[in-house]
């Protein structure tokens, strides 16, 4: 799988690659306008999290889109 996150808006849920954005399922418009800005925002953060979850490490807190 490549490195991605799960999203959910009320009872949607998506799943975002981290590097390219590629969306998997539906959800709302304008939540995933918003859930793609925080991932540009904390790509690298998300990357790094991928790699700690990879080897069951503690994942770090990404602060929510302001």
């Amino acid at each position: 799988m490549p490195p991605h996150f799960h999203a959910r808006y009320c009872d949607q849920e998506i799943s975002v690659d981290i590097i390219s954005g590629e969306v998997k399922g539906t959800m709302a418009n304008r939540a995933v306008r918003m859930i793609n800005e925080w991932r540009i925002l904390n790509v690298d953060a998300l990357i790094e999290n991928w790699s700690k979850a990879e080897n069951k490490e503690k994942l770090n807190s990404i602060a929510p889109l302001e």
